[in-house]
């Protein structure tokens, strides 16, 4: 990812510092007095001073002083010029953000604002704009110049978003495989709907019931006294009600049983994708990006009300740039489409322990074959059991044969479970860095939207 800030926004602030500063005001007023003998905090503090004044004292306070960037060489170290000391690693914890934010409350219309519901005087608008510019250049200097040299490298990028490189030893494989049994339900969604796994190896059957119906686990905590042949577990009913021993003995030498197949696949190991887990003290990737479609339409408002036009220079970079950060996620590249394999599996994987799986951790067969490293084929559906020493063959026809399902098992140390947070630690933490990372504060998963104002983790990857 490559962001070229200096290209558009310094433009943008240096031809909005031309044209604004020449207010109309009585120069012999305390509060420009004192903002001229930089005494900020005095002017912020003090409600008889206009919003433009005390506004214009936060961003002092912040240490964004228009002579800063009027000086020589100012472009080649934005964070230089913002006044932000070497130590400041946190926008959230950062002083200087609470003036901005201040600034930006005292001269702007949002919902909060000073002038929410009302017309804001042009002097308003500029010191809004400068304020917001100077939040969202701050910011992302803070958050990505990790050795604060003014420069944002696509190292310090990549190192911002934890994303561990594919060549890393630790990067790992998502490793997926057959289970040796498949779920088979008859009579699928009436009253008598049945559900069995099927062990087409050892040929034994179990009736799954209860709230493990739908866990596609054999055993585990199921009893081993539940396992029986295919012929006895309920699942095979002989023409006419006949038994079995009975129908063998007429001569019938094969069975054909119908239901939904859906094959158990183990998720056995995932990509390591990230260096660290998500949550920690820093910002996160995705509100680094939220905050920037915030400070970029409210700037394109700023503009709007000052009357820069539609087709300006200054206008198309700021919606190039906005564009770029909410592009619709439709690049290509190796990063994306490993995340692509495993967002597949996390958008049905169930998290917690349910009392229904039923709806949960199936995608189809293909979905889960492409995501796996390592190559999964489906068993032969037919079984032959002997009865009274003769053998039948038994085929388990599967009503979904053209659009086949897996069920998904996670590995939990030497056994399985149908939800990853009880899962191996790797696969767990993968999992959840990346629910963490494109959900937004309800828990709804963000979508991979151009223009929508929000911003998801795969949007993210494809910025340039």
């Amino acid at each position: 990812m490559k962001l070229d800030w200096k290209k558009h926004l310094g433009l943008v602030f240096l031809f909005f510092l031309l044209i604004s500063g020449c207010k109309s005001v009585d120069e012999d007023t305390d509060c420009i007095y004192y903002l001229n003998q930089k005494e900020y905090s005095r002017v912020a503090s003090n409600t008889s001073c206009s919003t433009y004044e005390r506004a214009s004292a936060e961003l002092g306070l912040a240490g964004f002083l228009f002579s800063n960037f009027l000086a020589s060489g100012a472009s080649d170290n934005y964070r230089r010029a913002l006044g932000i000391e070497a130590s400041a690693t946190s926008w959230n914890t950062w002083a200087g953000k609470t003036h901005y934010d201040n600034a930006i409350k005292l001269s702007g219309d949002s919902t909060g604002d000073t002038y929410e519901g009302r017309t804001r005087p042009k002097e308003d608008v500029e010191i809004h704009y400068f304020a917001t510019l100077g939040a969202l250049l701050a910011l992302t200097y803070i958050e990505l110049d990790d050795d604060a040299n003014g420069t944002i490298s696509e190292a310090e990028i990549q190192s911002f978003t934890n994303i561990r490189p594919s060549t890393d030893a630790s990067y790992g494989k998502n490793e997926i495989a057959m289970a040796d049994w498949m779920q088979f339900v008859t009579d699928k969604d009436t009253a008598s709907e049945k559900v069995y796994l099927l062990n087409l190896g050892t040929e034994k059957c179990i009736p799954k019931s209860g709230v493990r119906k739908y866990d596609g686990l054999w055993l585990d905590t199921d009893s081993s006294a539940d396992i029986t042949d295919s012929a006895n577990c309920g699942l095979i009913a002989t023409p006419s009600g006949t038994t079995i021993a009975a129908w063998v003995a007429a001569g019938s030498g094969s069975l054909d049983v119908t239901g939904e197949c859906t094959p158990v696949v183990k998720i056995e190991q995932l990509q390591n994708l990230f260096l660290s887990s998500s949550g920690g003290s820093g910002l996160s990737v995705l509100d680094l990006t939220e905050y920037f479609v915030s400070y970029v339409n409210k700037i394109s408002r700023d503009m709007v009300e000052l009357g820069i036009a539609a087709d300006s220079d200054l206008r198309k970079g700021l919606t190039d740039f906005s564009a770029n950060i909410d592009n619709g996620a439709t690049c290509t590249n190796t990063t994306v489409t490993e995340v692509d394999q495993i967002f597949s599996i996390l958008n049905v994987a169930a998290k917690d322990a349910t009392t229904d799986y039923k709806n949960t951790n199936t995608l189809p067969f293909s979905t889960v074959s492409s995501a796996s490293d390592t190559a999964i084929a489906l068993s032969n559906f037919s079984s032959v059991v002997t009865f009274g020493g003769v053998p039948v063959t038994i085929s388990f026809i599967c009503s979904n044969s053209s659009n086949l399902s897996a069920r998904l098992i996670y590995k939990s140390s030497a056994t399985y479970v149908p939800y990853y947070s009880g899962a191996d630690t790797a696969i767990n933490s993968t999992f959840s860095t990346l629910k963490s990372l494109n959900t937004d504060a309800s828990g709804d998963i963000k979508p991979n939207t151009a223009g929508d104002q929000i911003v998801s983790f795969k949007e993210l990857l494809c910025m340039e």
